[in-house]
């Protein structure tokens, strides 16, 4: 999670470096980049924090509904689970 958001900020940071060093319309009011970079870097960085939240929760979410479709056909008397997929199936180690 961690290096996502560092991906996430890190290439915006990039884009909006390149966009004011390459476009000479951005570039004219721009006095001191390096202040507008630490802008652009934190609340990026800040948005990303916010995206991978709402993603963290999803895989959790995802791997919640494995176990409880697992312990259900268990309780049934099957052996794996019945709708998960297959590679996830082969990576918890029950098929």
């Amino acid at each position: 999670m961690f290096m996502g958001k560092l991906m996430i900020a890190g290439s915006s940071t990039l884009a909006f470096y390149c966009a004011i060093t390459y476009i000479p319309q951005l570039n004219t009011n721009v006095i001191e980049p390096i202040y507008l970079l630490i802008v652009i870097l934190l609340l990026s960085y800040l948005i990303a924090m916010f995206f991978m939240s709402i993603y963290d929760v999803a895989m959790d979410t995802i791997l919640q509904c494995f176990i409880c479709d697992e312990e259900n056909q268990k309780a049934k008397g099957g052996k794996t689970a019945l709708y998960a997929p297959p590679e996830l199936a082969e990576l918890m180690d029950i098929t």
